[in-house]
């Protein structure tokens, strides 16, 4: 299956640099706070987490007037990558830049020989990787913390 490619939105993708942690960081912490993913307590714990994630080059942008609208990272394992972490800044959403900015994303990692894959926890974003290309390919189980057992979909 081929990528498709979503409609165009005004931006770019970018690699972000040292100088972009501050609003990473603050990017970074409103997200795990928004989708409860994990706890990050302080600004810090985020501000070292995208320094992290900017000193292994695992994390992209996307840019509108010089401004960073939306955020990604990824991991890898082998040839297989996952993309995880992605935020639009609320005044941004429904604008495209998250479709674009995963679009981009998955071009490099198909043109370096990987594998993506996404996780996924809410059917908006279900809906915006579909619209990309990705597929359902398979069920995992997964315990969660209320000592209940969950299926989460795994796109790829």
């Amino acid at each position: 299956q081929n990528i498709k490619k979503p409609k165009e939105c005004s931006g770019y993708l970018y690699i972000p640099a040292n100088y972009d942690i501050d609003v990473l960081s603050k990017y970074y912490f409103d997200y795990v706070n928004e989708v409860g993913l994990r706890k990050i307590n302080s600004l810090e714990e985020a501000y070292l987490m995208i320094q992290r994630l900017i000193d292994e080059n695992c994390i992209y942008a996307w840019k509108v007037n010089k401004k960073i609208v939306s955020m990604s990272s990824y991991s890898s394992n082998g040839n297989q990558s996952k993309i995880c972490n992605v935020y639009t800044i609320p005044e941004a959403r429904k604008s495209g830049y998250a479709q674009n900015l995963i679009y981009a994303i998955t071009n490099e990692m198909i043109n370096d020989d990987m594998v993506p894959s996404i996780y996924v926890k809410d059917e908006i974003a279900y809906k915006l990787y579909k619209k990309i290309g990705y597929e359902n390919v398979l069920n995992i189980l997964m315990f969660n913390s209320n000592n209940k057992v969950k299926i989460k979909t795994k796109l790829m």
